[in-house]
This record gives structure tokens, sequence and C-alpha cells, in this order.
């Protein structure tokens, strides 16, 4: 299996916004939001941003408070943080505005419970001028509007992650599959089992590959795959659920 990322809609989508939000006229603002179910691939495409765009990834964390996300940034630009907060954020502006640099902001939704970690991500977004993405769970757009509706009209580009397309997983097995091509009604067959889970269709792409790599299989479609596990426990209870409905309509 290939170690790259795949291009799909929910990739380009991002990649796309954080082009127009660095090219943003003044008097929009650049403040992004991403967000979306688990196992839509936020992950695997925010690493892959960070690399193109030379950005910042950090973490909100559920006792963490404004003062350990300045920490956090101090580390990441290299900046030795002192016991003053004003001092502190003036040290991350001040590098910040020598040397511009998207700030991704991972697990935003501790974000929502606490003003003050949101007013300190306005202030830098402002004093900077750097684009500054919060990524948060599917609903977290919701939850800024009803308690933070300030904060929300500042955001200019939302950035939903939405399921895995079949386009998305033809893409998928044909970038990161090697030495086997999978065919269109098994990749069909992923997309469906995965409910639009893009890591669950990357997790049955693997097991695919491996077995056909043991078999010594170059293609393979859905009637060779058959009801074989892809990859959950709950797969396999419905396959075996599936036989046994199979056997006794026999």
């Amino acid at each position: 299996m290939k170690a790259i990322t795949v291009t799909t809609e929910n990739v380009v989508a991002l990649f796309s916004a954080i082009k127009r939000i660095t090219k943003r006229g003044a008097a929009i603002p650049g403040i992004g939001l991403i967000y979306g179910r688990t196992g839509a691939g936020k992950t695997t495409a925010l690493r892959a941003a960070v690399g193109m765009f030379g950005a910042i990834f950090i973490r909100a964390f559920v006792m963490g408070g404004a003062s350990s996300l300045m920490d956090d940034l101090c580390y990441e630009l290299g900046i030795e943080p002192t016991r003053f907060k004003a001092q502190k954020f003036q040290a991350i502006v001040s590098a910040l505005q020598k040397e511009p640099r998207p700030i991704f902001i991972d697990e935003a939704d501790y974000l929502c419970r606490h003003s003050e970690m949101l007013d300190l991500v306005r202030d830098l977004h402002d004093m900077s001028n750097v684009p500054v993405f919060l990524i948060g769970m599917e609903g977290i757009e919701k939850r800024l509007a009803a308690k933070h509706p300030q904060f929300a009209r500042r955001v200019s580009e939302p950035i939903q992650f939405g399921a895995c397309t079949l386009n998305d997983a033809k893409k998928l097995a044909a970038e990161l599959c090697e030495g086997v091509t999978v065919a269109p009604d098994l990749i069909a067959e992923i997309k469906s089992r995965a409910e639009g889970n893009v890591g669950l269709v990357v997790m049955a792409l693997t097991h695919i590959e491996s077995y056909c790599r043991g078999y010594r299989l170059a293609t393979i479609d859905k009637a060779q795959w058959g009801d074989m596990p892809m990859f959950l426990e709950a797969d396999q209870e419905r396959a075996k659920a599936q036989r046994a409905q199979k056997a006794g309509a026999v």
C-alpha cells in the first residue's frame, strides 16, 4: 500500500479553501472551520496541508487553556515561552508577522467551551493576519453559531468533510494499491460496507491487497472476495449472519 495522500473531493476542497483564504482581500476574515464526522479523512488531509503550506499544527486539550495553546505555538515557532501571557502573545504575533504561516488547531470542539480560548484565536488572527483553521467534529458549526455568534460570523471558509464518494473510492484503489487491480464491483462493495468512512475504505483496500499478494492475484472482483470481512468485527458478524441466512434459505 502506497504511503501517499490521494486527492479526494474533501482534499481538493480543503486545498482550494486554504489558497482562497491565503489570497483573501483585506476586508475578509482569515478564519476557517474544518468539520465532519469521524473517518471523513480530516487528519490525513491536514497532514498533507501542513506539509504543502508550511503550516503550524497544534491541538486543543480538555484540560488546557489559552496559556497552553500559546505554549504549543511557542514551541512550534521556536520561541522560549515566558511566565506572562501578554509577553508570550506578543512574541507569537511578532514571529508570525515576520514569517506568516497558517495555523491549524485540532480538537477545536474544546474551544467552544471556553470563550477565552476563542478570544485568543481571534486576537492571534487579527494581530498577525495569518489564516487560522479550527478542526472539529460534525456539529461544531452549529455550536459556534449558537453559543459564539460573533466568532462564527468571522468564519469565511467553512469546509465540511463529507462521506467518501464512489469516485473517491475508485481513486483510492487506483492510487494506493500496488500490483493489484480492484474491480469496480468490489470497490462499490467496499464503499457500501464502509458507509462513506474513508478510513475504513483504506483499511479494506489494505486487507484486499494483502490477500491478493498472498494468493498471487493481479486482479480481484466482488465474486472472488465474497463475504469475507474487510475491516471490523461488526463486519465479520454481518458476514456470519449473511452466511447463516443463505444456509437457511437453501
